[in-house]
């Protein structure tokens, strides 16, 4: 394997173990993968694991606080750009684009674009060691959280299809997470993440089908009784992405409340 993980010390309930930051390295030449907070135990471990090596870039699989607050402290550690699909998180290099090669010494890693989870979204597959690196599109353990207004459920369900696709053309069998485990699994894991959301959606059509008509009456029954306070915030926004989507395909009551006109108008 060209990899190497270096897992950040940032645990809560939505980084899980920590931010794992992945390291990409052969004939001399590295690509560092979401470097993760600017803590100073993990920016040294980082400068460990590059120690000697050129760079050829620091890349983001999206712009979370948690996966890109290093960024600028690594990118001068190993004397490279920044790039990301934002534009506006680049520095010294153009934004990465879909179907792009990173060339790192003679190994090749692919740009894949992956909106969803946030719009700027991009997975990478080094495809030599079989891997994809997912960020937040598919977790180790667990499901990403797809949260309104900068997640898109279409998007992400498109993303997931077009990833599953890809596993199973280039013969793709491992999956390293921006958090949790490695998976080894990775075709079996994309089809978990897309049945799961199905069943999600299936439980809010439920409840619209026996009568909820806003977001809390929606929320009560298919959220409440399962979620922990602590991410009570992650599973309303997710709700409201899940509801964005149905509204979107039309399966959304033409009598349900307008959430988003009014949490648009209390400045969310």
């Amino acid at each position: 394997m060209h990899t190497q993980l270096i897992r950040a010390d940032n645990p809560s309930p939505y980084t899980l173990a920590g931010t794992n930051t992945w390291v990409i390295t052969d004939g001399g030449e590295v690509i560092v993968a979401d470097p993760g907070p600017a803590s100073a135990r993990h920016l040294r471990r980082i400068a460990e694991a590059v120690r000697g090596a050129r760079g050829v870039a620091v890349v983001l699989t999206h712009g979370h606080v948690d996966h890109a607050e290093a960024a600028l402290r690594v990118a001068a550690m190993v004397d490279a750009p920044v790039r990301a699909a934002d534009p506006r998180l680049c520095q010294g290099g153009p934004p990465l684009a879909d179907g792009e090669q990173l060339r790192v010494g003679g190994l090749a890693v692919e740009v894949i674009a992956a909106p969803g989870h946030t719009q700027d979204s991009v997975c990478f597959a080094v495809t030599a060691d079989r891997a994809l690196l997912t960020g937040d599109t598919v977790l180790g353990a667990g499901s990403s959280l797809v949260a309104w207004p900068d997640g898109n459920l279409g998007a992400y369900l498109r993303t997931l299809r077009r990833l599953a696709e890809f596993v199973a053309d280039h013969a793709i069998d491992t999956l390293l997470p921006g958090h949790g485990p490695v998976r080894t699994d990775a075709a079996a894991a994309l089809s978990e993440l897309l049945q799961h959301r199905e069943q999600r959606l299936e439980r809010i059509r439920s409840a619209l089908r026996n009568g909820a008509r806003d977001v809390d009456e929606v929320y009560d029954a298919v959220y409440r009784p399962e979620v922990v306070p602590e991410l009570s915030a992650a599973a309303y926004s997710t709700l409201l992405a899940q509801l964005a989507y149905v509204r979107d395909i039309g399966e959304l009551p033409a009598d349900f409340a307008d959430w988003e006109a009014a949490l648009s108008s209390e400045g969310h």
